[in-house]
């Protein structure tokens, strides 16, 4: 009978434990869904700003190439002239 009884004690504490275990491994794998969910949001946060910094270089990108494309000669050329034309108008209304 004694023997029975550390069997059934036996069984018992290997159930036990077998519950604990699970239990602990059912919440770790609970952590880690959460932080993969965490870690999927932030990646998807990271792509958006990347499109946005991608966006944002290719308007430079256009910005800069109008800015190469203005003939900066021709612009100086006719600021001194309209400059010729308005000065003796600002003489003459006093300025």
């Amino acid at each position: 009978m004694d023997h029975e009884k550390s069997k059934s004690i036996f069984f018992i504490i290997a159930s036990v434990c077998i519950c604990v275990l699970t239990a602990a491994v059912v919440f770790l794998i609970y952590r880690m869904m959460n932080t993969m969910n965490e870690v999927s949001a932030s990646i998807e946060e990271i792509n958006t700003l990347v499109s946005n910094a991608e966006i944002t270089l290719k308007n430079a990108e256009g910005t800069l190439k109008s800015i190469e494309d203005v003939d900066f000669e021709t612009l100086n050329q006719a600021i001194r002239n309209f400059a010729k034309v308005v000065e003796p108008l600002a003489r003459m209304f006093g300025s």
